[in-house]
C-alpha cells in the first residue's frame, strides 16, 4: 500500500484557496457562486474573532445555507408535506405531531394548544437558544404542522 504524501504548507494554502487537489497545481481556480464566496468570506472574518462565538455560529449557518441554496435543486413541484425545509427534523416532527393529534381518540388539548405544546418541547429538546433560529424553526414548524393536518384531513398520509 503506497504512502499518501503530506502536503507542504504552500500546497495546503493552495488547496484552501483553490479547492480540491485536482486544481491545486493549475493556474485557474474553480469558480463558486458569488453567494457562497461571500459566505466563505464572512465565515473567515468571523473566525478571526474567536471571542464572538455567536458570530462564528451565525456565519457557519449562513455558509451552510448558501451552499444549500446554490447546489440543492428547488422542489416547488413537490406537495407541501414534502417541501424541503431549512430544518427537516423540525418539519418532520411537526407533521408527526399533527398525525398524533388525529390518532388520539380524545385529545386533551385543542389543535392549536397541541401544536404549540409540541413545538415548545421540540425547541427545548434541540436546544434552539438563538432567537432567529427559534423564529425560523417556529415558522417551519407551523407550515409543516398545517401540511400534516391538511394531509390527515384529506387522507393523504402514507406510512411506509
Amino acid at each position: 500500500m503506497a504512502a499518501i504524501p503530506r502536503a507542504s504548507a504552500h500546497q495546503h494554502h493552495s488547496l484552501l484557496l483553490h479547492g480540491s487537489a485536482l486544481h491545486a497545481d493549475r493556474e485557474t481556480a474553480p469558480t463558486l457562486p458569488s453567494q457562497v464566496m461571500r459566505a466563505i468570506s464572512a465565515y473567515g472574518y468571523a473566525n478571526r474573532h474567536p471571542e464572538d462565538a455567536h458570530g462564528i455560529a451565525r456565519a457557519y449557518r449562513n455558509l451552510v445555507a448558501a451552499i444549500g441554496r446554490a447546489y440543492v435543486p428547488t422542489a416547488a413541484s413537490l406537495p407541501p408535506s414534502k417541501q424541503p425545509s431549512a430544518h427537516p427534523l423540525t418539519a418532520e416532527e411537526a407533521r408527526h405531531a399533527a398525525r398524533l393529534w388525529f390518532a388520539s381518540p380524545k385529545p386533551s388539548m385543542t389543535l392549536a394548544e397541541w401544536r404549540d405544546h409540541f413545538l415548545s418541547l421540540h425547541l427545548v429538546g434541540i436546544r434552539a437558544n438563538d432567537w432567529q433560529e427559534r423564529q425560523q424553526r417556529t415558522t417551519d414548524w407551523n407550515h409543516a404542522f398545517a401540511a400534516g393536518v391538511a394531509a390527515e384531513i384529506a387522507g393523504g398520509i402514507h406510512h411506509g
